[in-house]
């Protein structure tokens, strides 16, 4: 999940992301995340744009960067990858989830969603992946 996610489901109860954030609190799903990616979830989500518009207290964004530090599945984020070229930082991403060998990248990034795919990984929209959510459940 890209950290525009975590902050959607923040800023709206009602959102997929929020849903998708319910989902893997309800272990439906595994997040994948490096040192860089969980960095990047802490400071944005403890940022003062953040912390402004939100409807979380910092004690309970607290908890959700601890419950992230605690319960994704950890990659060391060292492989060496060039996938989006107007903003490097967001290779990340990529490189947990090709080191984590993840099924999924959930992104409203278009021009992540523009590659379709990356090293087998399909890169989908959150309602998407919420769809494929709910045809596995039983």
């Amino acid at each position: 999940m890209d950290t525009n996610l975590l902050v959607a489901a923040v800023k709206n109860k009602k959102g997929y992301p929020a849903r998708l954030f319910e989902a893997w609190m309800n272990d439906e799903f595994e997040i994948i995340a490096s040192p860089d990616v969980l960095s990047e979830y802490e400071r944005v989500l403890f940022s003062p744009p953040m912390q402004k518009n939100s409807s979380w207290n910092l004690s309970e964004v607290g908890e959700l960067v601890e419950a992230l530090k605690d319960a994704t599945i950890g990659v060391p984020g060292v492989l060496a990858l060039q996938v989006i070229a107007q903003d490097p930082t967001d290779d990340k991403f990529f490189i947990a989830a090709v080191e984590g060998e993840a099924d999924y990248i959930v992104t409203k990034e278009q021009r992540w969603k523009k590659l379709k795919a990356f090293r087998g990984i399909r890169i989908v929209s959150p309602s998407k992946f919420y769809e494929i959510l709910k045809k596995r459940k039983p």
